[in-house]
């Protein structure tokens, strides 16, 4: 996915869920100008695992409460992954590159 990667006029944000659940699996989230994954405060009970999130501006903002973001791969990503929510959330191995 990287519907954040042409010249159009926004914040070149790749997936963005401002509120709501989500599940998401397999998906490679790639060459974003701003943020690959955006999840915003009112998201919930959300599970991010075994993707590949590369070449963005900033891999992922987590936010919300009641997620897990596990097993993913971050590569050459600008700013690494910005885990801003509550406290129950599972953020574990995870794989960062930077070449």
């Amino acid at each position: 996915f990287n519907g954040g990667a042409y010249e159009r006029p926004g914040r070149h944000n790749g997936i963005v869920v401002r509120a709501g659940r989500l599940l998401m699996s397999a998906v490679t989230v790639r060459h974003n100008k701003g943020v690959g994954i955006l999840m915003g405060p009112a998201a919930r009970e959300y599970a991010i695992t075994g993707c590949r999130i590369a070449d963005n501006g900033t891999a992922a903002i987590l936010d919300g409460d009641a997620y897990a973001f596990t097993s993913n791969i971050l590569a050459r990503n600008a700013n690494p992954l910005d885990d801003r929510g509550g406290p129950n959330k599972q953020v574990s191995g995870n794989v960062t590159s930077s070449g």
